[in-house]
């Protein structure tokens, strides 16, 4: 992450999986660093590099699941759009889950 400027808020980060007929099959929701360093805390050009874990079910079954990223202003809700104005979550990429 690299902040353009101070955030005005506190944001919470998400991470979706989708399966192929476009259900949420897992998520995960948290403030940056395990809740351990708000984001109204971040100065301007402050970069920032951490994991999110998302854990899936143990039921999950094998095929392709499509990832997306987004961040949401954690006192009202609300989805911060994608700076060209497109989207409010960023497409991540496809992973393949393979049999267990």
């Amino acid at each position: 992450w690299r902040a353009a400027q101070a955030p005005p808020s506190d944001y919470t980060v998400f991470i979706h999986v989708f399966d192929s007929s476009g259900n949420l099959a897992a998520q995960f929701d948290g403030q940056p660093f395990e809740n351990n360093y708000s984001t109204r805390r971040w100065t301007r050009n402050l970069y920032a590099s951490y994991d999110m874990p998302i854990q899936l079910p143990a039921t999950l079954s094998a095929g392709a699941y499509q990832l997306f990223l987004g961040v949401y202003n954690s006192a009202t809700q609300e989805r911060l759009a994608l700076p060209d104005g497109s989207d409010n979550r960023l497409f991540l990429g496809q992973v393949n889950i393979a049999e267990r």
